[in-house]
């Protein structure tokens, strides 16, 4: 049986997961809540979060669409040979 409290926490919790489009991760989502008067710890919030099946999806962060030219090499460094020799490694 489930008390009233827990039902509230419950369905607080997964108001704000939804909110943040499933990128809360349990130590926010556990400071969210604190914030809004409710007494959990981190490893309860873990304990709710696997409860309800929430978990966390990792937005893609998309590829710059911008190439930006590579300057001339006007002093003519050849910088992979000089670390190489640098550590006494030749090839």
């Amino acid at each position: 049986m489930i008390t009233a409290k827990q039902f509230n926490l419950y369905r607080r919790a997964k108001v704000i997961f939804e909110q943040s489009r499933n990128s809360l991760g349990y130590l926010t989502l556990r400071k969210r809540l604190c914030k809004e008067g409710f007494s959990v710890n981190a490893y309860g919030v873990q304990k709710l979060m696997a409860q309800l099946g929430l978990v966390v999806t990792q937005r893609i962060a998309t590829k710059c669409k911008y190439s930006n030219a590579v300057a001339d090499n006007l002093l003519n460094q050849n910088l992979i040979l000089s670390l190489l020799t640098k550590f006494g490694r030749v090839m």
